[in-house]
């Protein structure tokens, strides 16, 4: 499904008692029921989404648009799936609102018909007041219209014993979809959140569940010799504490976006962590390249590429036209790789630390495993530095100003 390479950087263990202690850590709490691991407790794909296709089918049926609104990794995780894996033909257009930037909001209702426009609300707690407002906006602009079937086309995927979006779901009669207990939005790569919005776009979410599985079952049986204990481990003895992180196709940016919240999210703490860059080649050849080979030697990076490219997109080629010299005949796909590989042998000359990750094809199998990866990873890598993996305090300080600046408004 994916494979990891690694250069002037030692995968294997460095010390086998930690590794493998720390392994059954995490393994003892999948299988205890402690709530912040269950995201890694192996279900049968079909249990995970049976509740989720009815709902899923409803707005494939009746909606041109779907506004998904959320924040953080509630919109990420979702938000890289229908990026990197697409649409079919009879999905809604869907819409990712994440901002409480008044233009961008406006620009959003320029592009849909509302009429025909349904929204899901995402929020752990019910109480994130970025999502809470936008859906307060959005609700709004249904009244200006005059749609008075508003329940009928809202959709919350919230806690439902409390919190306001829960409170507002029911007095609008909107639909209410539990969100799982103890699961974060950076986590949420295999909860409802990424699988409704994934059956909406019609994805292939049964590969998708059973690709994370794979890796949950070699984690759980490997144990210190699981590629992503390996992987964390490579990371956590190269003592860098800069992760630059860079996609070598366009549809990777939401899923590097993701990465880079989960790396800084989950183990900036306690004057610990790792800062992540994100990129994108061969752009990145034109500007950040420069300082990573030649600048501080600060940095861990990791290359992520696909295999193999399909016949249809690798079809475009340059023309044959002698004045292009080298670049004559040859396919877009195999300039594209020749940059990637280039790339990886320039910081490899350097000596710098480096992998490369390649999904071995387009799918929703190989996706799936490499987000179930490097959710382990980490997990992983915040057991060995001695964070807690799942909370946020500093995030909680701006919440609370937040809140105490809008309410003397």
């Amino acid at each position: 499904m994916y494979e990891i390479k690694y250069y002037n950087s030692d995968s294997r263990k460095q010390d086998n008692n930690l590794l493998s202690s720390t392994a059954k850590t995490i393994v003892n709490n999948i299988e205890s029921g402690n709530s912040y691991y269950q995201i890694f407790k192996k279900h049968e794909p079909q249990d995970l989404l049976k509740n989720l296709i009815a709902v899923a089918s409803e707005i494939r049926n009746r909606f041109s648009d779907l506004i998904v609104i959320s924040m953080g990794g509630a919109t990420l995780n979702p938000q890289m799936l229908v990026s990197f894996l697409g649409q079919d033909q009879n999905s809604p257009k869907i819409h990712f609102l994440n901002n409480t930037d008044p233009f961008f909001f406006a620009d959003l209702m320029d592009i849909i018909e509302i009429k025909n426009t349904a929204f899901i609300a995402i929020s752990n707690s019910g109480e994130t007041l970025e999502t809470n407002a936008l859906v307060g906006c959005l609700l709004r602009e249904y009244q200006k219209h005059n749609i008075t079937d508003i329940g009928l086309r809202s959709f919350f995927i919230t806690n439902l014993k409390a919190g306001l979006l829960k409170d507002i779901a029911m007095e609008i009669g909107a639909t209410l979809i539990p969100h799982q207990e103890g699961i974060s939005g950076r986590y949420s790569g295999l909860s409802s959140v990424s699988l409704l919005i994934g059956l909406i776009a019609g994805i292939d979410m049964l590969s998708y569940i059973s690709g994370a599985n794979k890796v949950i079952d070699a984690f759980c049986s490997n144990l210190a010799e699981s590629t992503p204990i390996l992987s964390a481990s490579s990371i956590y003895y190269s003592n860098k504490n800069t992760l630059v992180n860079i996609g070598y196709l366009q549809r990777f940016l939401p899923f590097l976006e993701w990465y880079s919240q989960i790396i800084g999210e989950s183990l900036g703490k306690d004057g610990k962590g790792y800062t992540p860059l994100k990129g994108l080649g061969p752009n990145d050849q034109h500007s950040m390249l420069q300082l990573y080979l030649e600048g501080p030697q600060d940095k861990f990076f990791s290359f992520f590429y696909l295999e193999k490219i399909n016949s249809e997109v690798g079809k475009y080629k340059t023309i044959n036209l002698n004045k292009f010299g080298y670049l004559a005949h040859k396919e877009l796909s195999d300039i594209n790789k020749a940059n990637f590989t280039a790339t990886i042998n320039a910081l490899s000359l350097k000596k710098l630390p480096i992998r490369s990750i390649i999904l071995k094809e387009l799918s929703s199998e190989a996706f799936g495993a490499m987000v179930c990866h490097l959710m382990l990873e980490t997990i992983t890598i915040g057991h060995l530095t001695r964070v807690n993996p799942f909370n946020q305090p500093g995030v909680e300080m701006i919440k609370i100003r937040s809140k105490e600046l809008i309410s003397n408004l």
